[in-house]
């Protein structure tokens, strides 16, 4: 998936992921966190073990279940069977990729604003700067989202599904000759209430 397609499905979590790859579950580990299972291989339940299907972020093994990371995403991919030889570790089950936008030599960027029920209010953009042409280029992304719970404890009266996250993202690219490109991407990912 581009993009484009993510935005137009509306996938803004693993759990939406899910609807539209042939046999990637997601299985909900508490409520801040989930994992991928495909082919029927995932975590297998021993601390410190690696798990079937790993996620990667920008080629990084990252863990991609919190929100907010598919804000400014160039592509997504989830790629079924063995992918040990490829990316360096025993991924028998399969690898879910995550790919930001990188820096470009335009200057350009979105916002996008969006309210919902409970509450909702989200908002999400980026920005891309570049600062000496061809040679040192910047992309600034992020999104902030709180919403009210939907499930609520009787006992306590406490709304137990609330979200209020925020995350950034930085992504420096510098060329200082045509031969030496390096690429430096810093994140923020903070989820305050879940």
């Amino acid at each position: 998936l581009n993009g484009a397609q993510i935005a137009e499905k509306g996938i803004e979590s693993l759990s939406d992921l899910q609807h539209f790859v042939p046999s990637l579950e997601v299985r909900q580990q508490d409520r801040g966190s989930q994992n991928f299972f495909m082919r029927g291989q995932g975590i297998n339940g021993t601390s410190g073990a690696w798990p079937g299907v790993v996620s990667y972020f920008a080629d990084v093994p990252w863990i991609i279940s919190g929100p907010g990371n598919y804000v400014d995403v160039e592509a997504l991919q989830a790629l079924r069977g063995p992918q040990g030889t490829l990316f360096g570790r025993n991924t028998t089950g399969g690898a879910v990729l995550l790919d930001p936008k990188k820096p470009t030599n335009d200057f350009e960027g979105y916002a996008q604003v969006i309210f919902g029920d409970y509450g909702r209010e989200a908002v999400e953009g980026a920005v891309n700067i570049p600062v000496v042409q061809d040679k040192l280029l910047v992309r600034v992304s992020g999104s902030h989202e709180v919403r009210d719970g939907f499930t609520r404890d009787v006992s306590t009266g406490q709304d137990l599904d609330n979200r209020d996250y925020w995350d950034g993202r930085i992504f420096l690219t510098a060329r200082p000759t045509d031969d030496v490109q390096n690429d430096l991407m810093a994140l923020a990912n903070v989820l305050q209430d879940a």
